[in-house]
């Protein structure tokens, strides 16, 4: 699974300020600033945060390929007491 986050929003959602402190030099070897993310190419499942897709639209995403994955019997009972 890819969570493709545009290093835009990484950087605004950071609360410990790691993007900042990489870009001034002070974190060596951050990933997405130095050295430059590679995306994966050929993730079995790819949730773009930057598009208009809310949170729960990208857990059934996720729950969807595990179902698919495992044949679901241990992710539907998961899901029943999850929602309980």
């Amino acid at each position: 699974m890819f969570v493709d986050t545009p290093l835009e929003i990484a950087e605004q959602c950071d609360p410990k300020g790691l993007y900042k402190k990489a870009r001034h030099g002070d974190l060596k070897n951050f990933t997405g600033i130095d050295p430059a993310y590679e995306t994966p190419q050929a993730p079995e499942l790819t949730l773009n945060t930057a598009a208009a897709i809310t949170p729960e639209k990208s857990a059934e995403q996720v729950i969807q390929l595990l179902i698919e994955k495992t044949g679901g019997e241990v992710i539907h009972r998961s899901i029943i007491f999850w929602r309980l």
